[in-house]
């Protein structure tokens, strides 16, 4: 068959023609794959669209369902394949896969991890904030029998990734939970299967999940800030006023006095800024200063001395669940 006769031929056509389009197809999520960050709904829907209709994504039937993982996955500063792979919702809460949460916490800047520990009995982890140790997190066996987790095929099959997993996201939860700017589980904590060597989910039929206690109060990842300005937040949450203007001045005088502080002095200050921000003026934020409070908050929230911290954090958690409702 000469050539002619080859591109006369119909199966040749139809091949040609379905390699077309899943070339231009290809071609379309690239394009927009590219444009994440500043992509409007319209284009983030025709994306998810696209990626629904390739049927490459078992659990996700819906181009809605699809904007949702995207949308999840570009606040942590993922791509929409990233996204796609790793983001899933269980009981109406954003999970993510064991790979992409380290990633997260890699790329962060501020936070980091080392595995110490790894065999098919337990896995410990290091957690570093400025490349200093802020913390361990460790689980093994049996914590796994404790929270009956060995019933599942999955744990006798992976051990070792399914004890990675849970060491990872529980040290997340405890030491950069400001990375992620809400509650954190992976797919698994939340009733969904998952293979054990991809992390992808299989069946994602919830149940309730109760998170482990953390560990018992580990030591301030920051130093105490400057004196002067635990000083002059203690007389603003002493004096509690109900003028707003006032409120607005002290407010005003604690953030000069912060922003006039050098190098550590100024970081370590922070978390006494963040909560006289709360304490004062409310949790009437946007979705990144949110994140910024209960970045800064945790710090505080287990020190006795600051008892209205752990007030001002429960304040911050309930805005950033009302802005994702």
């Amino acid at each position: 068959m000469n050539a002619a006769d080859t591109m006369a031929d119909p199966d040749y056509q139809l091949a040609a023609a379905q390699e077309a389009q899943h070339l231009d197809q290809e071609e379309r999520m690239n394009e927009l794959a590219t444009r994440n960050g500043n992509m409007s709904l319209a284009e983030t829907t025709s994306l998810a669209d696209t990626f629904v209709k390739s049927g490459f994504f078992s659990d996700t039937k819906q181009a809605a369902q699809a904007v949702v993982k995207i949308i999840a996955g570009r606040e942590l500063g993922f791509g929409p394949m990233a996204s796609m792979t790793g983001v899933y919702v269980v009981k109406g809460k954003v999970s993510l896969s064991a790979n992409l949460l380290g990633a997260a916490i890699k790329r962060s800047g501020r936070y980091n991890y080392r595995v110490t520990h790894l065999d098919d009995e337990s896995c410990s982890i290091t957690f570093t904030e400025h490349g200093e140790p802020c913390g361990e997190s460790t689980f093994t066996l049996a914590d796994a029998e404790a929270a009956k987790l060995l019933s599942n095929p999955t744990w006798r099959q992976y051990p070792r990734n399914m004890l990675f997993a849970r060491a990872l996201s529980n040290g997340a939860r405890w030491y950069c939970p400001d990375v992620f700017g809400g509650p954190l589980y992976t797919p698994e904590e939340l009733g969904a299967a998952v293979d054990g060597e991809t992390g992808e989910v299989i069946d994602a039929q919830p149940v309730d999940v109760t998170p482990p206690d953390p560990p018992a109060k580990p030591e301030p990842a920051l130093p105490a800030g400057d004196p002067r300005i635990r000083e002059m937040v203690r007389a603003a949450i002493d004096e509690a006023p109900d003028d707003a203007e006032r409120a607005g001045e002290l407010f005003d005088a604690i953030q000069a006095a912060v922003e006039g502080l050098k190098g550590k002095h100024r970081e370590n200050s922070k978390p006494y800024l963040a909560l006289a921000r709360v304490g004062l003026l409310g949790a009437n934020m946007d979705a990144d200063a949110l994140r910024w409070a209960r970045g800064y908050l945790t710090k505080l929230a287990g020190d006795d001395d600051w008892p209205e911290a752990s007030k001002a954090l429960d304040m911050v958690d309930a805005a950033i669940e009302a802005v994702a409702a």
